[in-house]
C-alpha cells in the first residue's frame, strides 16, 4: 500500500512538474508585449478514481482504456470505470459500448452519474489526440447535445504518465491541455 502511495506521489508530482514545464515553454514562446494569455482547464477529479485509472491502465500495454464518471450537471470526476472488454490492439482502443451503455442505463444514470469522458493509453510518447480518437469524441458530443466537455486523459504506460487533455463542445476539433485538481 505504502509503495501504491508512493508511486501515486510521484505521479502528482509529475503532473505539476508538467503544469510548470508547459507554462514555461508558453512563456518563451509569447514575446513580451504581446496580449496572449493561454489558459489550462482543470479537471477536478477525486483521488480515487485517479488512482484507480492510473492502476489499470498505466500497468497494461498501450491501448486500453475506461469510462470516467461524475455527478450529474457537475464538472467532478468521482468514478472510473476499466473497460476490460473493449478492443484493444496495439494500434487502437475501441470502447466496449454495449456494455457501457448496458452500465450506463442500469447502474451509472440511477446512481446520478453520467460519462465525462474516456482515459486510454498511448505506446512510446504519443501523448496528444490521434485523429481517429478526435472523431469518435465528436460524435459522441453530436450524439449528447449535452454534453459540454469531454475528459481525455491520455496515459503512456511506458512513462508511468498522464496527459489531461479536455474536448469542448465550442472547439470540437481540437484538444485543450488541462491539470488534474485532485480532492477526496
Amino acid at each position: 500500500m505504502n509503495e501504491e502511495k508512493n508511486n501515486y506521489k510521484d505521479v502528482c508530482s509529475r503532473c505539476d512538474q508538467t503544469k510548470h514545464r508547459i507554462r514555461q515553454t508558453i512563456e518563451r514562446l509569447i514575446k513580451p508585449g504581446r496580449d496572449v494569455h493561454i489558459e489550462m482547464v482543470a479537471v477536478r477529479i477525486k483521488h480515487k478514481a485517479l488512482h484507480q485509472l492510473l492502476e489499470k491502465i498505466a500497468s497494461r500495454p498501450a491501448e486500453s482504456g475506461g469510462i470516467l464518471l461524475g455527478p450529474v450537471g457537475t464538472n467532478y470526476i468521482t468514478d472510473f470505470y476499466f473497460d476490460h472488454s473493449g478492443t484493444c490492439t496495439g494500434g487502437s482502443y475501441s470502447p466496449d459500448h454495449i456494455t457501457i451503455n448496458r452500465k450506463l442505463h442500469e447502474y451509472w444514470q440511477p446512481a446520478g452519474l453520467e460519462i465525462k469522458g474516456c482515459a486510454h493509453s498511448h505506446p512510446g510518447n504519443l501523448d496528444s489526440l490521434t485523429y481517429a480518437d478526435m472523431g469518435y469524441i465528436k460524435r459522441l458530443m453530436v450524439k449528447n447535445p449535452d454534453m459540454k466537455t469531454f475528459v481525455a486523459p491520455i496515459v503512456l504506460p511506458h512513462h508511468y504518465a498522464i496527459r489531461p487533455l479536455v474536448v469542448s463542445r465550442d472547439q470540437m476539433n481540437r484538444a485543450q491541455q488541462a491539470y488534474f485538481e485532485i480532492f477526496d
